[in-house]
């Protein structure tokens, strides 16, 4: 099965599990685009929602070097319920924000 992978370097790698927490804490939903892009751009997240509850993560990877030049894109489908657990794990990988 073909697969992508990316390393991706982030400064404020704190911002990541906080895209999560916010997602968790509009589990209702909201009305834009929430996006977090990492620091040059290899991964980007985009989620939107829909009434019923669903999350549409939209996940890209890109090469960012001279030698490779490609995309690769995927949407999530994420259940509401599923989003406390998301945070968490990423809080977990990633730690807690610290406070400023």
């Amino acid at each position: 099965m073909p697969c992508a992978q990316i390393e991706v370097y982030e400064f404020n790698y704190h911002a990541f599990p906080l895209f999560f927490d916010d997602l968790a804490k509009h589990w209702k939903g909201w009305s834009d685009t929430k996006s977090w892009t990492s620091l040059e751009g290899e991964l980007g997240l985009e989620a939107t929602t829909d009434r019923l509850g669903h999350i549409y993560l939209r996940v890209t990877l890109r090469a960012i070097e001279i030698s490779a030049n490609w995309t690769v894109q995927t949407t999530l489908l994420i259940e509401a319920g599923q989003l406390d657990r998301l945070a968490m794990e990423a809080t977990r990988v990633f730690g807690a924000a610290p406070f400023v």
